[in-house]
């Protein structure tokens, strides 16, 4: 008789390892069907981060650019005003020489002995002449635009 309650018993504590075997096993296989779905997941958000950061370093690199040709505009903006300067100390001092002196052609019609006629009033850009000192003022300022 102890010999078939032993055997009951360790015939339970078989059935019972084996429910436990069964209900690892069982997590287990749901575990095995969430993995693909994880590494799927941590492949779209791999792919989303290497996209963001390849869009990060083209706007970087536009940007870059971006800085460079408005330095250079900066710098050929303050050449053009440097020469836009120089121009009008040009036009000051040539006006202030003219006003100390006859013009040529309002005497005689025709320069003094010895003087050459003034040389024609030129944009420095195009070679437009222009008639008067104004109307080439106008035009070296749109031109240079």
């Amino acid at each position: 008789m102890s010999q078939l309650r032993e055997a009951e018993e360790a015939l339970a504590a078989k059935q019972l390892l084996i429910d436990q075997l069964k209900a690892e096993a069982e997590r287990q296989r749901a575990a095995l069907e969430t993995v693909p779905v994880l590494q799927a997941q941590a492949d779209i958000f791999r792919a989303d981060f290497e996209a963001e950061r390849a869009a990060r370093e083209q706007l970087h690199a536009q940007r870059e650019r971006l800085q460079e040709s408005v330095s250079a505009l900066r710098r050929r903006c303050q050449r053009l005003q440097e020469q836009g300067d120089a121009w009008a100390r040009m036009e000051e001092l040539r006006n202030r020489h003219a006003e100390q002196r006859p013009l040529p052609g309002a005497l005689g019609g025709s320069p003094p002995p010895g003087e050459e006629e003034p040389p024609p009033l030129c944009c420095p850009k195009c070679q437009y002449r222009a008639p008067d000192m104004d109307t080439l003022q106008v035009h070296v300022m749109d031109c240079i635009k």
